[in-house]
C-alpha cells in the first residue's frame, strides 16, 4: 500500500486496523466513525 501511494505521489492519512473482522460482512459503526474522524 505504501508503494502505491509513493508511486501515485500521494501521502496516506493513516491506517485503520479492524480486529476480529474476519467473519464480518460489514464494518461496525464504531469503526466507521473512527475512519470518518481521520478523514476530516
Amino acid at each position: 500500500m505504501d508503494e502505491f501511494f509513493k508511486t501515485a505521489g500521494m501521502k496516506s492519512a493513516g491506517k485503520v486496523v479492524c480486529a476480529n473482522a474476519k467473519n464480518k460482512k460489514e464494518l461496525p459503526k464504531r469503526t466507521m466513525k473512527k475512519i470518518e474522524r481521520c478523514l476530516k
